[in-house]
């Protein structure tokens, strides 16, 4: 079997999302930019695998901060009204000099 770089694709495991919301981003992605949906979606998973590398070099102490943040992080997101716009957010957080309210 010759690899993806040698210029025939290998066939290898598949991965199936069961998202209507995946299939349409992945699909209008795919259109804009004219490529395969499947190539779509590997760079996204690449680009975002990527953010995860540092991780492996914190300490105990940073990993543990770094998960109390996201909890922290996902906690808020999920409270956050549906049509909220992030300038609106920000608006109720910081004066017009950027200070913290």
């Amino acid at each position: 079997m010759l690899a993806a770089d040698e210029g025939v694709l290998a066939m290898g495991r598949q991965l199936n999302i069961r998202s209507d919301e995946a299939y349409d981003i992945a699909r209008r992605v795919s259109q804009i930019v004219d490529r395969p949906m499947s190539d779509v979606v590997l760079e996204a998973l690449r680009e975002y695998g990527s953010k995860f590398s540092d991780q492996t070099e914190l300490t105990a102490t940073q990993k543990a901060e770094s998960n109390a943040i996201r909890a922290i992080s996902r906690r808020a997101a999920s409270k956050r009204l549906p049509g909220v716009t992030l300038d609106e957010i920000m608006n109720d957080m910081y004066d017009e000099f950027g200070l913290p309210i």
